[in-house]
């Protein structure tokens, strides 16, 4: 079902607001979005109605959401300015919606349907298959404020993927386009060239006359850019790291107070099954305490019995009564029945135990040493930029901070030296249009501190063609050299052309020219060989014809020798046909939510949700 199904839980419990935010206001009608109505409703469809606490609710946990995918947090009143409750109430009323066209059209999901999704799921299944509820207990407790709420989702995403499935039953993509578009695509095609970038080129007597016009005619492209010289300060924080140096001791010391970062924990290997009541708890554990692991594992599978495994289970993993019990069994024993009030009775076999590990101090070493450096050097970098701050807004200059920080000034740098490591576009346009003696405040980028003075500028000029002569020289007998290759290639094809292959070979042979073969060439996939429009040009001439081509300074002539109509590649066909189903199933879903969205009456009571902000 799509990967709707498939994908479900990780599209719940994973999901970036504007990721899931499919539907625009481009798609919706702006006559419905009204300024007024019932003044509790966010808004209403058909006869379903979404409150506005329904809104605040979705609207805050699609906010934490999106902030959990991101280092910066953004708050619901930045959101609220974003326009991004907007998408929320979109996704909001585009759910009932989907409700509406459902039982409009008597399709409906019920519990049973609902079971079956959520036991397919594989974050809910242990290795075997089968389904584990105490997981999905706890994933539901860790996720949703109720199970109901979770529940509402999935059968919101099964039905959505159940109306395609229905919608799409009734539309295929013919076979026939199906072939012809993977014919298309997955045809390669092998080709030879030479190229002749070798013959000989005599370079002329250029005279004066022609440089002087040329120079004049293109007088633009020998410009000389506007030149800003500085003297500049740069505190780096890895010139401090490269200078601390910490003691064996201080290594020992901070090892030894931070014991438990370097150790890992005890842990225990379990099996567990969980019961609805004491009776089925301990009627189980009589049958399996004299059976092998083999026969628990044959018991288990008869009766089904979902007996779930876990690794390296921490003490904290578990609630505290169902820890205790577990961590105080004995290797290889099975406990009695474990009350843990509202999630059941459970039997556990405890199968090993894995010992507390501490790492030790060689080989944790170096990555204190590595920590207590950059701590050391970070404290230094940040005390150093903090001084030379206080002493810019003191008055002093560039030299007289260079002696307070001990760092010395770096002499007569051309700002296009280091303008391409500088972020800030603002600093780069105030470098850039400040005068002679300017002295900027410090430029911050991560691990560097930037100061800079500007002590001389030449303004951008056009120089004189006795200053760039031997440039226009070359410029004039590159341009020349490259029509020469252009002639001289057109000549060539045009002598190829009408024997084909036979031209072809019989000229590379009389020429001595290198023939060199590629093969399967795709039409979708760039070739570093041939220029794009070259290759778009190879997939409409027939076998035996030739093409000029011009790349990377290269001239030269192919020879179409081979077409295959089917890719030997299975990975690259497999691609094809996952593309060209993806993007019908796209074509179709976006016809099914615009059939739904115009069959469907709506109100969207806009100025009530702006009320709230």
């Amino acid at each position: 079902m799509l990967d709707i199904i498939r994908n479900l839980v990780a599209s719940i419990f994973g999901k970036i607001l504007l990721g899931i935010m499919v539907l625009s206001f481009a798609l919706w009608g702006v006559g419905d979005l009204l300024n007024s109505g019932n003044s509790q409703l966010a808004a209403k469809v058909g006869k379903q109605k979404v409150t506005l606490d329904d809104f605040y609710y979705e609207f805050q946990r699609s906010i934490d959401d999106f902030n959990n995918s991101l280092e910066r947090r953004i708050t619901l009143a930045e959101a609220y300015e974003e326009k991004i409750h907007t998408l929320v109430i979109n996704e909001m009323v585009y759910d009932q919606m989907i409700n509406v066209y459902a039982n409009n059209n008597n399709i409906f999901v019920n519990n049973e349907i609902l079971k079956k999704v959520i036991k397919s799921m594989p974050q809910f299944q242990n290795e075997d298959g089968s389904f584990n509820k105490t997981i999905y207990e706890y994933s539901i407790q860790d996720a949703f404020p109720s199970e109901k709420i979770f529940l509402n989702e999935v059968r919101n995403l099964y039905l959505r993927g159940h109306l395609f499935d229905l919608f799409d039953s009734s539309i295929s993509l013919n076979k026939k386009i199906h072939k012809l578009i993977l014919d298309f695509e997955g045809e390669t095609r092998d080709f030879e060239y030479f190229t002749i970038n070798n013959i000989p080129f005599d370079e002329p007597v250029l005279t004066d006359t022609e440089l002087n016009d040329y120079f004049t005619e293109n007088e633009k492209n020998f410009r000389v850019p506007k030149s800003v010289i500085l003297d500049l300060i740069q505190i780096n924080y890895q010139d401090f790291a490269n200078d601390v140096d910490i003691d064996e001791t201080i290594l020992k010391e901070e090892y030894e107070n931070n014991l438990a970062a370097y150790t890992t924990p005890e842990t225990r290997d379990i099996e567990f099954a969980r019961f609805d009541n004491i009776l089925d708890a301990n009627n189980y554990r009589e049958i399996i305490l004299n059976l092998s692991d083999t026969e628990i594992k044959s018991y288990n599978k008869e009766n089904d019995v979902s007996f779930n495994k876990i690794e390296n289970l921490k003490f904290d993993d578990f609630d505290i009564i169902l820890a205790e019990k577990i961590f105080n069994l004995r290797e290889g024993k099975i406990s009695k029945p474990i009350d843990t009030k509202e999630l059941g009775f459970y039997i556990v076999k405890l199968n090993s135990i894995n010992l507390e590990k501490v790492i030790s101090f060689e080989e944790a070493s170096n990555e204190i040493r590595q920590n207590l450096i950059q701590d050391e050097a970070y404290d230094i970098f940040d005390e150093t930029v903090n001084l030379a701050d206080e002493l810019l807004i003191s008055g002093y200059d560039l030299n007289e901070i260079s002696d307070e920080i001990n760092i010395e000034v770096s002499k007569n740098i051309d700002f296009r030296e280091i303008s391409q490591s500088i972020e800030s576009t603002e600093f780069l346009v105030t470098i850039n249009s400040e005068d002679i003696g300017y002295q900027s405040e410090i430029y911050l980028d991560d691990d560097t501190a930037t100061i800079v003075k500007i002590v001389n500028i030449t303004e951008s000029y056009i120089p004189k063609f006795e200053d760039v002569r031997n440039e226009v020289v070359s410029k004039l007998i590159e341009i020349k050299q490259n029509q020469f290759l252009d002639d001289t290639l057109t000549n060539i094809a045009l002598e190829i052309k009408p024997n084909g292959a036979d031209g072809f070979y019989k000229f590379a042979y009389a020429n001595a020219a290198k023939l060199n073969k590629v093969n399967s060439v795709k039409r979708s996939l760039p070739n570093n060989i041939i220029d794009p429009e070259t290759q778009k040009e190879l997939f409409k001439i027939d076998q035996d014809n030739i093409l000029m081509f011009k790349n990377n300074g290269n001239y030269g002539i192919l020879l179409l020798t081979d077409i295959k109509t089917e890719s030997e590649d299975e990975e690259f066909i497999s691609q094809i046909k996952e593309n060209i189903n993806n993007n019908f199933e796209s074509s179709l879903l976006k016809i099914l939510e615009k059939e739904i969205i115009n069959n469907i009456e709506y109100q969207i009571f806009s100025q009530n949700i702006n009320n709230i902000f």
